[in-house]
């Protein structure tokens, strides 16, 4: 998915996205029925960082996942765990993913090269695909 998708997505949700500078690189707030996406850009390496991002704010969205820092950790872990799902499910589709492994890219740097996001990022989206679908049983194969 394209980073100008998301803006577009965003937009369409009329969901403000504005450039804040802060500690966090971004978050998402509720201000009187209307939503903003605060991005702190000096901190953001590149698209692909951005677009990661971008789509985890989206997630906290989407999902009914915001949340204050006085809330509980395990709470807040909660809630970053379902924004990051979604994030991987818009990002990285699993039958998607399988097809493209199935067609050859398999190695981190290629998948994450493929699908324009950082490698640690795909790291953990080949993790929660795996955990939630054991995906070498399918694949038949390791990664590499």
């Amino acid at each position: 998915m394209e980073l100008n998708y998301l803006y577009d997505i965003a937009n369409n949700e009329n969901i403000s996205i504005i450039d804040f500078k802060m500690k966090n690189k971004a978050l998402i707030e509720e201000i009187d029925g209307n939503y903003y996406i605060a991005m702190n850009y000096s901190n953001i390496a590149n698209s692909n960082e951005e677009k990661v991002i971008l789509s985890e704010e989206l997630g906290h969205y989407y999902t009914g996942n915001l949340y204050n820092s006085y809330m509980k950790y395990e709470t807040i872990s909660k809630m970053e765990y379902r924004a990051l799902k979604w994030s991987f499910n818009t990002l990285v589709p699993y039958r998607k993913l399988i097809n493209v492994i199935k067609n050859g890219i398999n190695t981190i740097f290629e998948l994450a090269e493929y699908f324009e996001v950082p490698i640690n990022y795909m790291q953990k989206c080949l993790d929660f695909y795996n955990s939630k679908y054991d995906m070498r049983k399918e694949l038949s194969y390791a990664f590499s």
